[in-house]
């Protein structure tokens, strides 16, 4: 399969990606060519965040011109990319105000402290304060990890919260499993089409990977 590269838009005001372009072939040749610099290392969950001078030259990918208030990822080509519809990762909080995601979710290691700095609550605080969404956080352990989790939700959809942690700790005691994936992604305001999609892209990767279903 040929190597995909993501070109993200990101509006700095709420952190949030607004606008992707898929890059593949010789034109990550031109790309890089365009940069100065090559793309290898940019794998997995990594990404490189371009300056302003770099970001300009590829905004051709998105619009004639860079709004200032916007910045440039470059990431790799991930497994969600070949969903049918845009995952919420990275996208809640304008989700969430325009009306379009009910929750969000976000669980870090406390291992290392600059995980903190993964949960977007910067953006979100304004909202909180505001008493447009209902903040709560939680620590927990599990298998010797310490972990922290961040729940937004819209003021009067704030039950979302106890679901989904009532849902976590059954999950526990039960084990996850399709019924639960389904609940999860409900709960987060994906609609049950995407659901669907989801599993079957799950499922697709255990059969390829030989995992049993």
């Amino acid at each position: 399969m040929d190597r995909k590269i993501v070109l993200e838009l990101v509006d700095l005001s709420h952190g949030c990606v607004i606008a992707d372009s898929v890059v593949s072939g010789q034109a990550i040749a031109e790309l890089e060519s365009a940069l100065g610099q090559s793309l290898a290392e940019v794998r997995g969950g990594c990404y490189l965040e371009l300056d302003r001078q770099d970001a300009v030259k590829v905004a051709g990918h998105f619009a004639e011109t860079l709004p200032a208030s916007c910045m440039v990822h470059v990431r790799a080509w991930l497994g969600h990319d070949d969903l049918p519809y845009k995952i919420h990762t990275q996208r809640e909080l304008l989700l969430m105000l325009g009306g379009h995601k009910p929750m969000a979710v976000f669980v870090v290691d406390l291992q290392y402290e600059e995980n903190r700095e993964l949960i977007p609550e910067r953006y979100f605080a304004p909202y909180v304060q505001e008493g447009l969404f209902v903040e709560r956080i939680v620590e927990s352990e599990a298998n010797g990890v310490r972990l922290l989790t961040v729940l937004y939700a819209v003021r009067d959809q704030a039950w979302r919260i106890d679901a989904w942690l009532l849902l976590k700790k059954t999950a526990e005691k039960a084990g996850w499993s399709e019924g639960f994936e389904r609940m999860e992604g409900s709960l987060l305001g994906y609609e049950d089409w995407q659901n669907d999609a989801h599993i079957e892209l799950m499922a697709r990767r255990r059969a390829s990977s030989g995992k049993p279903a």
